[in-house]
């Protein structure tokens, strides 16, 4: 079972997982834009406060490219790290589940702490990865532990947020409809639609009790897929951020909107209800 850390005062739940993990070289999977988070500040300061040194990997895209995966995994043998951190949003996330796929064990500590409030792959075991720009689902690749830490969504872009809103919304839609549903993951995909619905007016305005809703209920959303898995309006979306550069959360509203009708006509009552 994965293990929920609460980041605690100046990050105290952070350092208990690392010590906990005996974590000594840590592998941190992250974007450029980390630099404007206090959180970069308490992981650089790790050697100095807990002997822990830090190795940074920021060499991927949106969409990652299997040649981001190889060569994070060439880097993170050559640095003999003992564990893996993401942090950003799905991209970078999955790119760290491919690079623990690449060279860890089931014992080797994968955290995954997202500052996008939609992907909610801090909560699945898949990870998409593109070869040859070809997009391949990659399994088996759950991170045993996420930090949900809502201070971290207040630099987000209005943009940014209202693709993540739609992303979180589309999965909670998406795994209430797959025909691979059960009862526990369409009751996370009902809690994620109804916390989604009452949040979304304080996540896109960036207040500190809208984006922790909005975050818990990613992570529902993320819950949800990693039982019952999308549908095609997912499947679909991935072209649409590859030819056009759409944000994969619009992306996937976009095709969703125009399957919904469809959906809804072929709908268990139980699913049309939901």
């Amino acid at each position: 079972m994965q293990e929920l850390i609460v980041p605690g005062n100046a990050y105290a739940g952070l350092d208990a997982y690392l010590e906990r993990h005996q974590i000594t070289r840590l592998f941190l999977v992250c974007g450029n834009s980390i630099a404007q988070l206090p959180l970069w500040d308490h992981l650089t300061a790790l050697e100095q406060r807990q002997n822990i040194r830090i190795f940074r990997f920021s060499d991927f895209r949106p969409n990652p490219d299997l040649s981001s995966v190889q060569l994070g995994a060439a880097q993170y043998i050559a640095h003999a790290c003992s564990g893996i951190a993401a942090v950003g949003g799905g991209s970078a996330i999955d790119v760290a589940k491919c690079i623990w796929r690449e060279t860890g064990t089931p014992d080797t500590p994968l955290l995954a702490i997202p500052t996008t409030a939609g992907s909610g792959s801090e909560a699945t075991s898949f990870a998409v990865i593109y070869k040859n720009g070809v997009k391949q689902s990659v399994e088996n690749c759950l991170p045993n532990a996420a930090m949900l830490d809502p201070t971290l969504l207040r630099t987000l872009p209005l943009y940014q947020r209202k693709a993540t809103l739609l992303d979180a919304l589309c999965h909670g839609i998406e795994s209430c409809w797959s025909m691979h549903a059960t009862p526990e993951s369409r009751a996370y995909s009902v809690r994620a639609i109804r916390q989604v619905l009452e949040h979304a007016e304080g996540y896109l305005t960036n207040q500190d009790a809208g984006n922790a809703g909005m975050l818990q209920a990613a992570n529902l959303a993320g819950k949800a897929i990693h039982i019952a898995k999308t549908t095609a309006a997912h499947a679909m979306c991935y072209r649409l951020t590859t030819l056009f550069g759409v944000a994969h959360g619009h992306a996937a509203a976009l095709c969703l909107s125009a399957l919904f009708p469809e959906l809804l006509r072929h709908s268990l009552p139980e699913q049309a209800a939901a």
